[in-house]
């Protein structure tokens, strides 16, 4: 399992790089609005759906792989692959985040994340 990507902050941010990133965000929406009208889009919401969960595990410090999360899903222990060991079960929250991901008009994940206009505290080390 690959280490979660340093956060945006941690870049140095220039010119050339926005542009990078706007031109990569354009490209990635293009596809998305392709695969959506074909015949692949069920497909394609479930695979992004089994990834953005494991994804969002690892984020919460589980050693988790796009393939256990579909592993699991599809009730299947992969030889080779070791079981999850915790002592809560990761994958319980699966099917009601995945039946809010499949809302047309339900609230966006980013509208539950705490906010606040006040600037984090940042220690002195």
């Amino acid at each position: 399992m690959s280490p979660p990507p340093l956060p945006l902050c941690t870049l140095a941010w220039s010119p050339d790089l926005a542009n990078a990133l706007a031109e990569t965000a354009a490209a990635v929406a293009r596809l998305d609005a392709r695969i959506c009208a074909s015949s692949w889009a069920p497909a394609w919401r479930l695979r992004a759906s089994w990834a953005g969960y494991a994804a969002a595990l690892r984020l919460q410090a589980f050693a988790v792989d796009e393939i256990d999360s579909i592993a699991h899903a599809c009730g299947l222990q992969l030889a080779g692959r070791p079981r999850l060991e915790t002592a809560a079960d990761p994958f319980a929250a699966f099917a009601p985040w995945e039946a809010r991901l499949a809302e047309p008009h339900g609230r966006h994940w980013r509208e539950d994340l705490p906010f606040s206009f006040d600037p984090p505290q940042v220690s002195a080390a």
